[in-house]
């Protein structure tokens, strides 16, 4: 099919033997003609190179890019936030730089962790992620004081093995960078002068540390003195068995453990054993990033920033415009209005909208479920959430994997307020 001069007759004057059929001004039937012969034709235009049959079609000679709008809390939440309020407007951001993001909104959580250097105190740090990177380990124990400081220890009990430092030296400038923490006599408990070592003293009862750092101190080998009793710390002072049937009839921690295990390790009356300072302050350097990198407050940070990471690595380099506001979950449908209405003079309209929020099967979820899906009709923009697994009356999606009869899930009784929200209109665009 291609254009063609109209013919008043029906038939192509110019193509009477090919039996073409030119229809509003446009040739049926009829084969491309050397570019000579329609040169020669009175009134015949010349070729033109924006011939419709090879270009996509287009809206004012130009494809509207993709517009898709974010929502999700990318700042510290109430208490936690220790900078400014992010803000109002939404942000453009860069999928390939979103160092750019984290310049704009500054996150900046204050958070308050069981401290070795307090024998499991509470401690509080500030955590000011500048990219993605800022939750890694190694930029956690280089942007954080209290991990930096065990770190700086570790270093000056290494001076101490290599003989460049002497006790003295070295407890001196420990009891500068852990503030005089008692931890300064544990960790050099195995690093005194030849001579008799004092008994070893019971550190006072802290706090029990969390589930979750228990958990990460189970993969950290705890030497050989880890978690002394009075069967196997007959050849110890007098104080050893008191100290461990006190940990064990008080039921303290992991971090009272850990400390316990220190102390009964140290006190060698033969020399001086760096390395076992070493491996202490090594130990205590996991705990203490554990105790910080299993903090609510800093995984919910973590996997909102990285979910934000995953979408951009996810999205095309071109055509895609991606709209950010930090804003939180009860709060999102007024925000992913914001960014809607935003710019709607001069920017294509929204075409998707991602929504970092969890529904579950509480009445909360299920109203702001309600909420986001009247936003969605009235704007007619489909949006895109997560659903939690006590949506289907279970703990974590795995354990629907192991189900037979997963139809239950849906007919159960309990599932019948959230199918009731599923069948209403607006759900459709959720």
């Amino acid at each position: 099919m291609r254009r063609a001069r109209p013919y008043a007759g029906g038939v192509s004057e110019d193509n009477k033997d090919e039996g073409g059929i030119v229809l509003g001004g446009i040739s049926f039937g009829i084969t491309e003609q050397p570019a000579a012969s329609q040169q020669a034709v009175a009134g015949a235009a010349a070729p033109r190179h924006d011939d419709i049959r090879s270009q996509p079609v287009a809206l004012d000679d130009e494809l509207l890019p993709l517009r898709v709008a974010v929502v999700a809390d990318l700042n510290a939440r109430g208490e936690y936030n220790a900078g400014a309020h992010p803000p109002e407007h939404p942000i453009r951001i860069d999928p390939l730089h979103l160092s750019e993001l984290f310049r704009q909104l500054a996150p900046r959580a204050s958070l308050e962790v069981d401290s070795v250097l307090l024998e499991g105190g509470k401690a509080r740090i500030t955590f000011s992620p500048r990219d993605m990177t800022s939750f890694r380990p190694d930029k956690l124990c280089q942007d954080i004081p209290l991990l930096r400081s065990l770190l700086d220890g570790k270093r000056v009990l290494e001076r101490l093995r290599d003989g460049t430092a002497d006790v003295d030296a070295a407890a001196r400038e420990l009891a500068q960078l852990w503030d005089n923490s008692p931890f300064v006599a544990t960790v050099l408990g195995g690093v005194q002068r030849r001579g008799p070592a004092p008994a070893p003293v019971a550190a006072p009862a802290p706090p029990s540390a969390s589930d979750d750092v228990s958990a990460l101190l189970d993969m950290v080998d705890m030497g050989p003195g880890a978690g002394p009793t009075s069967a196997d710390t007959g050849g110890a002072t007098a104080a050893a068995p008191v100290a461990a049937t006190t940990t064990r009839a008080s039921g303290k921690g992991r971090f009272d453990a850990f400390l316990q295990a220190i102390a009964h390790s140290g006190g060698h009356p033969r020399g001086a054993r760096p390395a076992e300072g070493i491996r202490s302050i090594e130990q205590a350097l996991a705990l203490q990033l554990g105790a910080i990198v299993q903090h609510p407050e800093f995984r919910r940070l973590e996997q909102a920033w990285r979910g934000l990471a995953f979408l951009c690595s996810r999205a095309p380099k071109t055509g895609v415009r991606i709209e950010v506001l930090s804003a939180s979950a009860q709060h999102a449908p007024e925000a992913l209005e914001r960014i809607i209405n935003a710019h709607t003079s001069v920017e294509p309209p929204v075409s998707l909208a991602v929504v970092d929020v969890a529904v579950g099967a509480d009445a909360a979820s299920l109203a702001l479920w309600r909420r986001l899906g009247e936003v969605g009709e009235g704007y007619t923009v489909p949006i895109i959430t997560n659903a939690s697994a006590n949506l289907l009356g279970r703990t974590q999606l795995d354990d629907i994997d192991r189900l037979d009869n997963k139809q239950a899930l849906f007919d159960a009784a309990q599932s019948l307020p959230w199918r009731t929200q599923a069948q209403r209109t607006e759900s459709m665009w959720v």
